[in-house]
């Protein structure tokens, strides 16, 4: 048989407690005070390396001095040890965790009207808390959102719009309101318009508005006029951008163009049928809630963050 086989015939006594040994030995070196460290009779340190250099083909050890010292191979093991050691620790703290019920992927959607900046911290958050379980987040337009809690896509959505299309199966707490800016670039030529814009002032300008990402249920109708173009943005920042541009006109939410406003890129307009607020919720599947649910709707309820979503 090759000698390249011999490898995958290691048993089991190369293990996580084989490397901690290892460690010990190369730290204090000798095997009477490893065995000391480790609660164990010399005799059985011994044992446990002399099985490794076997399985391994190599000295792990200097036997030569007074002091046993490591052999390049033995380093290498000591040193990849450590992160092995760490793997195994999480793998079982992990393991306890999944099972004592905590969920093993949790999928967090954004409405794409929210301020995404907190998730970060609350990731971390999370994260730290529940290692085992995989996250993720998603941004939905719209009925989207109501669509990904339905679908399966996600298990709880951060500013879910105004109410449910059906209660079965979701629970919704509410959040706060967005409001609304109705904008145009600087050097537009409705910029220069006095009072109130009409329909028939505005229809002549493509409307920049983001896509309703639903699958399942009816796409939620975006802001345009009868009779207007329709331009399809990828997201509150590429709306922004071609406003900027020229490229037509829309609304935005007030938080989110602020600083354009400021800054004088972008004119906020009046018009006859101004987009009307949009209440947001906390939204979330019931049928099985789980520790890592439980521990994030304690979160959000708290005032700041619940804030934090609307700035």
């Amino acid at each position: 048989m090759p000698e390249i086989y011999r490898y995958s015939e290691v048993s089991m006594s190369f293990s996580s407690d084989a490397i901690h040994v290892l460690q010990v030995i190369a730290r204090t070196g000798s095997f009477s005070e490893a065995a000391q460290v480790l609660h164990r009779v010399p005799s059985a340190v011994s044992y446990t390396v002399k099985k490794m250099e076997e399985e391994l083909g190599v000295v792990l050890f200097d036997r030569s001095g007074k002091h046993i010292q490591p052999t390049p191979a033995a380093r290498y093991l000591i040193e990849h040890g450590d992160w092995i050691l760490r793997g195994i620790t999480d793998l079982q703290r992990n393991a306890v965790q999944i099972a004592s019920g905590v969920e093993r992927s949790f999928t967090i959607a954004l409405n794409y009207i929210v301020n995404p900046a907190p998730a970060t911290a609350l990731l971390a958050t999370l994260i730290e808390r529940f290692p085992a379980t995989e996250f993720a987040v998603r941004t939905e337009v719209y009925n989207g959102c109501w669509d990904a809690l339905y679908e399966g896509r996600a298990d709880l959505v951060i500013g879910a719009p105004q109410s449910a299309p059906w209660n079965d199966g979701v629970s919704t707490e509410y959040l706060g309101e967005i409001t609304w800016s109705f904008v145009v670039a600087a050097d537009h030529p409705l910029a220069a318009c006095d009072g109130v814009l009409s329909a028939d002032m505005l229809r002549g300008y493509p409307a920049i508005v983001v896509h309703d990402s639903s699958v399942a249920l009816q796409p939620k109708k975006t802001w345009a006029l009868k009779g207007q173009k329709i331009f399809y943005a990828a997201d509150l920042h590429m709306v922004l951008a071609m406003i900027r541009e020229g490229l037509g006109i829309g609304f935005l939410p007030d938080s989110f163009v602020a600083a354009a406003l400021r800054e004088g890129s972008v004119i906020s307009k009046c018009i006859t049928e101004h987009k009307q607020p949009v209440a947001v919720h906390y939204a979330w599947r019931i049928p099985q809630p789980g520790p890592v649910l439980d521990f994030l709707l304690a979160l959000l309820r708290e005032p700041e963050r619940r804030q934090s979503w609307l700035q």
